[in-house]
């Protein structure tokens, strides 16, 4: 409809200079959203020229707009039938169909407007959603077909339907409409973009960037393209052994972008978080001291920069720039929160605590802040502390996950187990998608022993969002630890890692997987794999030296035993530390025994 009536001036003469004036009053009373003033001025324009088709459709527009439907329909009806080669008559009163919800109705006036205009694109659109409402895809894509044809080269419709299609997840019928859009216009560069987003969410990673490439050489300045180009040649990196043609292919993707955008810092904070998922940590750091230097007044950008620093491990300039983010900033209570922990990793435990004490007192609502001190008092012994804290936040009634969550770790910190599973078993009933409390409920069950009710959780949680990567791994790894249903371990642990191709727990998790199944050459290169992803990760040297003990190389098993523990000096964790001094112990005296 829009398109039909987008003149201001009436599509031919009006009798009278004065019903013109009546006619520019209602226009200009619509504009100013007074229906009712509108309708009085067109009517007023009609009672001088009746027969003035452009009127009579602004004036049924401005009836519907009043809620006066009968009237708006009545209007465009006669319309239609004093004037019938009118097309914006036609496509008004198949709008008002598509209200009422009269599929059929609508495609027979949209049909029409087609006939007398063929150049109608709201028109072509409105009539493929009736049609499509009407279950008659066949009749929706010819339509599509029409629409392409009456405009030489250009798919648009097709692209239009296949991206909503891709929106909607019906990944089926969006490749066909999209692969049809391409028939019109072979390098249209949105529809080849759109393609990649499908082959990226099918897990098809090379044809995603050979889509993504297609549509860059077609429009090089796209910026989401080269984004996710970008992210592409950076996943790449991380599963070839010469990564340095990827990672430069990535840089040259995002130096692009940045160069042409409009928000220097914004783009170059996008690119830098592209980098921390690819395991770039000193590029990601590079483009957030660029982002700073493009915008030193900005909070924001000094906060995304401390929390980098702060997750490298370089604490003092962490606790700099987060500490340069004032209480008037919008970004505040995260960078308080990340001060906290800034803070407390330097063993300046009573300033952490002050720190998100001081934040409280200025966001007393902030989650954030209140789960962080927990955490902390939890860590410094103060546990009971911590639980007081979080019930307080936690009003009656109150089920917010963060806090709900906090709160059940707490309850477990102090040995308050069964209180923990009873709150979150409480949190979820009436809400059952509540994806991050399932998960906290499936991890304390098996931390209470009870490894069925962990997995069923885990279980339901997947129903509700399949492609939850982490609840895939949990169940995959914990088959893996106990022997059991290994082909499906295998299976969901690939499952987790097609979401997210370079987690290192994820590739440990498939390579343990390997281990217990007997394939020992896949454990090994799998487990490399992962201790490049997550170099810091114990438990991956570990399962790396379990895996080259059964092999029978003791020297690389005391190799990887030797800098698991070595990264536990910096990441202390007492129980794995118990366990590898055994297994050195162990290695060592069966290692003496044989020679």
């Amino acid at each position: 409809m829009a398109e039909a009536l987008e003149s201001n001036a009436p599509s031919g003469p009006l009798g009278s200079a004065e019903a013109y004036l009546h006619y520019l009053e209602g226009n200009l009373q619509a504009d100013r959203g007074d229906h009712a003033a509108a309708v009085a001025a067109y009517r007023e324009a009609l009672v001088l020229d009746g027969s003035a088709t452009h009127v009579r459709l602004r004036l049924a527009l401005e009836y519907w707009r009043l809620g006066q439907t009968e009237e708006a329909e009545e209007e465009a009806r006669g319309t239609v039938a004093d004037d019938p080669k009118s097309a914006e008559a036609h496509v008004v009163l198949g709008t008002f169909y598509l209200q009422e919800q009269r599929p059929q109705a609508e495609a027979k006036q949209l049909e029409q407007a087609i006939k007398l205009d063929p150049k109608l694109t709201d028109a072509y659109r409105a009539l493929v959603q009736a049609r499509l409402a009407l279950g008659d895809e066949r009749g929706a894509e010819r339509a599509l077909d029409v629409w392409a044809t009456a405009n030489p080269g250009d798919g648009l419709g097709w692209r239009e339907f296949g991206e909503l299609q891709l929106s909607r997840g019906d990944l089926t019928r969006a490749e066909r409409f999209l692969n049809r859009a391409l028939k019109f216009r072979p390098e249209d560069p949105p529809a080849l973009a759109a393609l990649g987003r499908l082959a990226d969410q099918r897990g098809r990673a090379d044809q995603a960037m050979a889509f993504f490439q297609r549509s860059l050489r077609a429009d090089p300045e796209d910026p989401a393209v080269l984004f996710a180009l970008g992210q592409h040649h950076l996943r790449k990196a991380s599963l070839v052994r010469d990564s340095a043609a990827e990672i430069a292919a990535a840089r040259g993707c995002f130096n692009s972008l940045i160069a042409m955008a409009a928000d220097e810092a914004t783009a170059r904070i996008q690119v830098a978080f592209a980098y921390l998922k690819g395991n770039q940590d000193a590029d990601a750091l590079r483009e957030l001291d660029r982002a700073t230097v493009a915008d030193p007044q900005s909070a924001r950008v000094r906060y995304l920069r401390g929390e980098v620093e702060l997750q490298l491990g370089h604490l003092g300039e962490a606790v700099s720039d987060l500490e340069s983010v004032r209480p008037e900033d919008d970004s505040y209570a995260e960078a308080r929160a990340k001060l906290g922990v800034a803070l407390f990793k330097q063993q300046r435990i009573e300033e952490a605590i002050a720190a998100l004490r001081a934040g409280l007192s200025s966001r007393p609502e902030a989650a954030e802040l209140t789960t962080e001190l927990a955490d902390i008092l939890k860590a410094s012994g103060r546990g009971d502390e911590a639980v007081k804290l979080l019930e307080l936040a936690l009003e009656p009634g109150e089920r917010q996950p963060d806090l709900v969550e906090a709160l059940a770790d707490a309850y477990e910190e102090v040995g308050r187990t069964r209180e923990a599973i009873a709150l979150l078993q409480g949190a979820l009933k009436g809400k059952p998608g509540q994806g991050r409390l399932r998960f906290a409920l499936g991890a304390k069950l098996l931390r209470s022993g009870d490894f069925e009710g962990a997995v069923a959780a885990m279980r339901e949680l997947l129903k509700f969002e399949p492609r939850n990567a982490e609840a895939l791994n949990f169940i995959g790894y914990e088959y893996a630890e106990r022997g059991i249903h290994l082909p499906e371990a295998e299976k969901l642990v690939t499952a987790a890692l097609a979401v997210e191709p370079g987690n290192g727990a994820f590739a440990d998790s498939l390579g343990w997987v390997y281990f217990r199944r007997g394939k020992l050459r896949q454990a090994i290169e799998t487990l490399q794999r992962a201790s490049r992803f997550a170099p810091d990760e114990a438990a991956i040297a570990e399962h790396l030296g379990d895996v080259y003990q059964a092999t029978g190389d003791p020297g690389l098993a005391l190799q990887n035993y030797g800098r698991a523990l070595r990264i536990l000096d910096a990441h202390p964790d007492r129980e794995l530390a118990t366990d590898l001094k055994r297994k050195l112990e162990g290695l060592k005296a069966q290692t003496a025994s044989t020679e």
